[in-house]
């Protein structure tokens, strides 16, 4: 897993999913927050599905092994947004405690001092401690040795970890969009270019959107270091 993760191996996990069914993937995608609207957010917010139907819903997992396969890699009816895939970065960040995100972090009188601070507790742990070691050490990888490499912050080595993605339209001459996800201390990121923007089907999500990640984790480095 960890060489399939490193290099971003399609067949990797299209196998390992069609192992574990696609009930068991739709039921942890579930635990990391699929399925419905991001609890308690204080903004409108689409669902993403492990497989999404027409109207914005999800649907039942009730796949076939090659559609498996594919949803196993993000592919066939599987729909996200960034905003679900900066929650699957923090999860990991958070040895698999999941956030609950919040526009507003305190509020504060006329004056400036603070009335209300909005802190909401992460779930308690989705998976095992063991699990949540592995997991986050596999991510650190993917950027120190990996396909993520692209996004690497030599300060950060042993400490920021991420994950690339591709996602193919399905629309006939499209390029695909491609994705970087990525945790370090103190915030998660998720970037998607769309249809790979200037690079087009050239692009890798470790090539094109990595180094929008580096910037913006480099920015809250600066930022903390004020």
């Amino acid at each position: 897993m960890a060489q399939g993760l490193r290099v971003s191996c399609n067949t990797t996990f299209a196998q390992i999913g069609m192992q574990l069914g696609p009930e068991k993937l739709d039921d942890m995608t579930r635990k990391f927050g699929f399925g419905a609207a991001p609890k308690g957010f204080d903004l409108p917010a689409a669902p993403s599905c492990f497989v999404a139907v027409p109207g914005g819903a999800c649907g039942d997992p009730r796949l076939d092994k090659p559609q498996t396969a594919f949803s196993s890699i993000g592919q066939f009816n599987v729909r996200v947004t960034p905003l679900q895939m900066a929650f699957v970065a923090a999860t990991v960040a958070n040895n698999g405690r999941v956030p609950q995100p919040h526009v507003v972090r305190e509020i504060t009188d006329f004056s400036g001092v603070v009335v209300k601070r909005i802190e909401l507790p992460p779930s308690d742990p989705i998976y095992s401690d063991e699990t949540a070691m592995q997991l986050r050490k596999m991510m650190i990888d993917v950027v120190d040795n990996g396909t993520g490499r692209p996004a690497a912050i030599r300060s950060l080595r042993g400490e920021m970890g991420g994950k690339t993605g591709t996602a193919q339209t399905g629309v006939e001459g499209q390029a695909p969009h491609v994705w970087f996800i990525a945790f370090a201390p103190g915030i998660a990121v998720a970037v998607v270019v769309e249809n790979g923007g200037n690079l087009a089907d050239a692009a890798t999500g470790g090539k094109v959107a990595g180094p929008i990640a580096r910037a913006l984790i480099e920015a809250k480095m600066k930022e903390t270091a004020k």
